[in-house]
């Protein structure tokens, strides 16, 4: 028996996803010509795989983008909020440490019949996500979850300094899954944490009290030690996880990782033996959008429509050291 002809270990349809993404573009010039780092287009492109990425506008914050995604997502779904048992937001730029940006998301779609929570995990986080509301929907009494991946890195990136602040841009996506009998879901997952809390960190609270009471606290980041990690935690955890499901590395259709920097995306699938076209990109576009990253990018790709019975390996990683794999079939 093949792998590909077992059945998923939680299964679910996927309804619908989405994608929210500020309409305000910063390319590589901004960087040159408007901040006047000392820098090249060329460098930060050659340096990131970046070409642009998006920037919210001072009227969006991430709860305003996690609700946009939302709603196009319930509409691509064709069901209403009345529908969703559970509503999950990945996120680490949230408005306000409490409530969790997932019941100002709740409240926004009116979906009564939810319940809502946010994780804060960094990069990860959505991956995080989909493996806990997979789970939930193992339980009888749940039938309908929604994902979000939602930040605002522009209001946590120092853009005076020429360490960081090209890396990251803004967005959300979301995804809806239902619980389902068939060959389509979840064949397996692994998250690690390698507990290293100082190569990549935010101080401070929730972004309202952040910049009203205290002013800005910038993202933190030890490019090396970072870029060392993600490195070898994109073959390692995707590894990982096909060993765990007896799944070899050929049966994956596609990787959608984290997008973090073009470098680490070459590097990972040379690791792991596969060509660079089995790897989803849409880094040049958007730039790291950090806990957003994994749900822009397979929404994209299933707008693409793949061909049913694919398998998707997703893959990230990012502070704590955290990081997580998902084997997933749709």
């Amino acid at each position: 028996m093949t792998y590909k002809s077992r059945p998923p270990l939680r299964p679910f349809t996927i309804l619908g996803s989405a994608a929210a993404l500020p309409e305000r573009v910063l390319d590589n010039s901004h960087f040159v010509n408007e901040l006047a780092l000392q820098t090249s287009e060329e460098w930060i492109f050659s340096r990131t795989g970046i070409r642009e990425r998006r920037v919210v506008s001072d009227a969006q914050t991430t709860a305003t983008l996690a609700i946009d995604a939302a709603q196009s997502a319930l509409l691509n779904a064709n069901i209403s909020a009345d529908d969703l048992d559970i509503i999950i937001v990945a996120t680490i730029t949230p408005d306000t440490l409490t409530p969790s940006t997932a019941s100002h998301v709740q409240q926004a779609l009116r979906a009564r019949n939810a319940f809502s929570f946010d994780i804060n995990n960094a990069c990860p986080g959505f991956i995080y996500g989909l493996d806990i509301a997979s789970r939930y929907l193992a339980d009888s009494q749940y039938h309908t979850a929604m994902i979000i991946g939602a930040d605002v890195a522009s209001r946590v990136v120092n853009y005076k300094s020429r360490d960081n602040c090209y890396f990251f841009g803004d967005g959300a996506g979301a995804l809806v899954i239902r619980k389902a009998e068939g060959p389509h879901g979840l064949l397996g997952s692994r998250m690690e944490t390698l507990a290293d809390t100082q190569s990549l960190f935010l101080r401070g609270g929730g972004l309202q009290n952040l910049y009203e009471k205290n002013g800005p606290c910038y993202l933190q980041m030890d490019g090396h030690a970072v870029k060392e990690f993600a490195s070898l935690a994109f073959s390692h955890m995707i590894r990982k996880c096909c060993e765990s499901t007896n799944l070899d590395l050929s049966d994956v259709d596609m990787i959608v990782p984290h997008q973090a920097n073009q470098r680490i995306l070459e590097i990972g699938a040379k690791n792991l033996e596969v060509p660079f076209e089995k790897v989803f990109v849409n880094l040049d576009r958007y730039g790291n959008t950090m806990s957003a990253s994994t749900a822009i990018a397979l929404h994209e790709y299933l707008e693409q429509k793949p061909h049913s019975d694919q398998t998707i390996a997703m893959v990230a990683f990012g502070a704590g050291l955290t990081s997580a794999a998902c084997l997933l079939r749709i």
